[in-house]
């Protein structure tokens, strides 16, 4: 495997500890990950691109966000970024589990969890309710407490949801949001045999997923003929505009995270379980371009493949054109002109910013 570091900071004789920035709630757990990585308490599998190619891989990274010993490898076909070897399906799990929450620095006010994702939900919202029929279904793949989910059904329409976490789908169950189910697509469709949805969330869900192929094929059998998936994941192709991570590739390295997609990378996934990428609407994306952090949106709709294969006719230099952006944004942010380190200079230079920068003293 080729290697092209981006930075001398990304090998691991750089760092051996998890930063600073971390808190020290956080370090512990980071550390206790740490030492099952290195000694064998976690088991690794190799990895392949999930975009179906069998393209070779460029080796970009040594370490994740929080200094641990992980290879982040960039498919030269799709440009896809991804953890080669990644933990296996009992690893993840324990991680998950025990581990996940802690080290992120989740906060546990619930209520402020379901608020973040009734934000979203009225962006989708907004996006697409003109567009769905009355009384037409939604679902959410990954619905945490459903507070999207919220947004929706007040808004008249039904709504369903699985998440692997029992304690997030009770509290939603709490705030009123009903038809959310622990588990994955499979458990969804227990609990709603005849389900036909219009539209289908994974709302920074694909990133996560250990198979995205198989997670579109168990969606294909829950979508309607004329329905929709919408997939939003982070972009890393939009890194050095935002405030976050203002250039910093190094923050989207994140051992939770297998993928980071590119839009082609989804596609040629898409395409595998029988559905074509088209763009999401305008409003989505002027909206989400005022967020904090860059996120990247893919519809999908059922391909027609009344003239042969849906597969598409792409990955021609996706992959070199992701790794020269990624060189030229690492110069970038060494130097400190990105565009969005700018943005975070000048965010303190606000009321709101003089106000928090008080409060700290």
């Amino acid at each position: 495997m080729n290697q092209h570091i981006i930075a001398p900071r990304f090998t691991q004789s750089v760092l051996r500890t998890a930063p600073s920035r971390f808190r020290a709630a956080q370090q512990p757990f980071i550390a206790t990950v740490r030492t099952k990585l290195e000694t064998g308490a976690y088991r690794f599998e190799a990895t392949r691109c999930p975009c179906g190619t069998d393209a070779s891989s460029i080796t970009i990274a040594a370490i994740d966000r929080y200094g641990l010993p992980l290879t982040s490898v960039l498919c030269t076909a799709c440009g896809t970024i991804r953890f080669d070897p990644y933990l296996d399906s009992a690893s993840l799990q324990d991680f998950y589990r025990q581990y996940y929450q802690q080290m992120y620095g989740r906060s546990d006010d619930v209520d402020a969890y379901f608020a973040k994702q009734r934000a979203y939900g009225q962006r989708l919202l907004q996006a697409y309710a003109a567009s769905l029929a009355p009384h037409t279904t939604v679902v959410e793949i990954g619905c945490g407490a459903g507070g999207a989910l919220a947004e929706f059904h007040a808004r008249g329409f039904q709504v369903a949801g699985c998440d692997y976490s029992a304690e997030l789908i009770d509290a939603g169950g709490e705030r009123g949001v009903t038809g959310m189910v622990v588990g994955d697509v499979a458990a969804l469709q227990a609990k709603h045999p005849v389900l036909k949805a219009n539209l289908v969330l994974l709302h920074h869900v694909f990133e996560h997923v250990e198979d995205p192929l198989e997670v579109l094929r168990a969606c294909a059998a829950i979508v309607a003929p004329e329905g929709r998936i919408v997939i939003a994941v982070p972009n890393v192709d939009a890194i050095d505009r935002f405030v976050y991570p203002a250039g910093d590739l190094l923050e989207f390295l994140h051992i939770a995270h297998k993928y980071n997609f590119t839009r082609d990378g989804i596609s040629a996934v898409a395409a595998q379980a029988g559905f074509a990428s088209v763009e999401p609407p305008a409003q989505l994306l002027r909206l989400s371009a005022r967020l904090v952090a860059p996120e990247l949106w893919v519809e999908l709709q059922r391909a027609d493949t009344s003239h042969g294969s849906a597969r598409p006719a792409l990955l021609q230099g996706s992959g070199a054109a992701r790794l020269h952006y990624l060189r030229r944004t690492e110069r970038l942010h060494a130097l400190g002109l990105c565009v969005g380190q700018f943005r975070y200079r000048l965010q303190w230079l606000t009321p709101a910013g003089v106000l928090r920068r008080l409060r700290s003293k």
